[in-house]
């Protein structure tokens, strides 16, 4: 997997450990999320004073995309978390596993509520609407209540209080895009879950397919056009439901009817939160800052005489 060139000391041993605690012991070709099921096996410990910074994607599609990419390698590793003694692992890394899968399934398990709610008025609307949004922003509502709680006295408070009130709009914003594209992402997900089950009980094909974050935001259309040719199937989807809601004899079909609508316009939520932004006044490094860092990077090591 990686040249010997690469490592030196500990880091060339940390290989050959690998290596022989998972030589042979995983089938090729099988395993797309690999991260966690050889931590697993090779019971690797944590290291936290590691920090590992990645590009977030600018296309709402691209996102999407890697979330797809990671509900297909979650659901492949189903086979090892069954085979208990072919591939022993501690409950706690098996548990992490099946809460991917569970992760992986809130979305369409929240689109079926809110489809009883107004279909049958079984469930109230406006209860499930909350255990929907109890699911996707319940964390990140109590550590941004949270935050309203300072713990130094000596901190600049209208400051604090402050950025603890971007961190509840930010929560609650977050809320209202995941509403807004229940249905486009209940598809993508149930998409991903039955793709990796045919790949891995029928047609064995396919089951590394990946398209880096590169290639994908490079393939991104930014067009509402494209986006919307794209997401054709959505739309379709969604006046589907509305059909059905209203023939079934929805007891809320007013409710239906917003739900439905604001589903149907994933594509143009998908555009809007796309559109390539235009640079701020200020995203620029003055000259002076610029000539400062031209210096300090054509200086040997380093170092710049200017610091």
């Amino acid at each position: 997997m990686f040249g010997e060139g690469t490592f030196t000391g500990k880091g060339l041993l940390n290989v050959h450990a690998m290596h022989a605690v998972l030589g042979k012991r995983l089938p090729n070709g099988r395993v797309l999320s690999h991260d966690l099921l050889e931590g697993s096996i090779a019971r690797c410990a944590a290291v936290t004073d590691i920090a590992v910074i990645e590009e977030a994607p600018f296309h709402a599609d691209v996102a999407a995309s890697r979330v797809h990419r990671w509900t297909r390698g979650d659901w492949q590793l189903l086979p090892f978390m069954l085979r208990l003694r072919r591939y022993p692992m501690r409950a706690v890394n098996r548990w992490k596993m099946f809460d991917n899968l569970r992760r992986s399934l809130v979305a369409p398990a929240s689109l079926g509520l809110m489809l009883l709610a107004l279909g049958s008025g079984v469930v109230s609307p406006g209860a499930a609407l909350v255990l929907i949004g109890a699911a996707f922003i319940a964390g990140p509502l109590m550590g941004s209540a949270a935050a309203f709680a300072p713990s130094r006295d000596e901190i600049a408070m209208r400051r604090f209080f402050a950025e603890a009130g971007v961190d509840l709009l930010r929560a609650l914003a977050s809320g209202a895009w995941l509403l807004a594209q229940l249905l486009q992402h209940s598809l993508m997900n149930l998409d991903a879950v039955l793709r990796a089950i045919y790949r891995m009980a029928l047609s064995r094909r396919h089951l590394l397919e990946w398209t880096t974050a590169a290639s994908a935001q490079a393939h991104a259309s930014t067009r509402l056009g494209a986006i919307a040719r794209k997401h054709w199937a959505v739309p379709l989807v969604a006046l589907a439901l509305l059909g059905a809601l209203w023939a079934t004899g929805s007891p809320t079909p007013l409710l239906a009817a917003v739900l439905c609508l604001v589903w149907g316009a994933s594509p143009i939520w998908t555009w809007w939160v796309s559109r390539p932004r235009p640079p701020r006044r200020d995203a620029s490094l003055p000259a002076s800052d610029q000539a400062y860092l031209g210096a300090w990077h054509a200086t040997p090591g380093g170092s710049s005489n200017a610091a």
